[in-house]
C-alpha cells in the first residue's frame, strides 16, 4: 500500500473527542487498506470547508473540516451500499461489521456526517464532515 497523506495548512480546529476521532479515521483507513491491492494507494486528507461551500453540500451554514479517505480498491457493489452503515453488516470473512456503523455514530455525535461514493473496480471515497470550532482560529468565511 502506498499511503498519501495531505493536511491543509491552517486546518481549523474541531471540538472532538480525540480517541473517538482516532477510531473513526482508523476504521475508515483500515477498510481502505483492506480494499486496496498491494500496490495501490490510499489517501487520507483533511481540508477546510468554508461556510458557503458547506451549505452548498447540504450542511449547516458554518465552517467545517472535511476528512477524506479514498482507495483504489474493488469498490462497493450497489446492492451493498444501502447496508454499509448497518451494525454487523460485513462482507469480510473475519469482519465484525461494526467499523462503519461506529464511525457513522461518532460523526453524528460530533454533529458531523459521513458520505460515501464508490464505483466497482475503481475504488471508494469516504468523506467525513465535522463542524469547525468557533473562535479566533476558525473565524471568517
Amino acid at each position: 500500500i502506498r499511503p498519501v497523506v495531505g493536511i491543509e495548512d491552517g486546518l481549523w480546529p474541531v471540538k472532538a473527542n480525540a480517541g473517538q476521532m482516532m477510531q473513526l479515521i482508523s476504521n475508515l483507513t483500515l477498510n481502505a487498506i483492506h480494499a486496496a491491492g498491494k500496490k495501490e494507494r490510499v489517501w487520507v486528507c483533511a481540508e477546510n470547508v468554508p461556510a458557503r461551500a458547506a451549505a452548498a453540500a447540504g450542511l449547516e451554514l458554518r465552517k467545517h473540516i472535511m476528512i477524506t479517505v479514498r482507495d483504489e480498491g474493488h469498490g462497493i457493489p450497489p446492492d451493498h451500499m444501502e447496508h454499509i452503515f448497518e451494525p454487523f453488516f460485513t462482507t469480510k470473512k473475519h469482519g465484525t461489521g461494526l467499523g462503519l456503523a461506529t464511525s457513522q455514530l461518532i460523526a453524528k455525535d460530533h454533529m458531523g456526517r459521513i458520505t460515501v461514493k464508490s464505483q466497482v473496480g475503481h475504488g471508494t471515497t469516504f468523506t467525513v464532515y465535522l463542524p469547525a470550532s468557533p473562535g479566533p482560529s476558525a473565524s471568517g468565511s
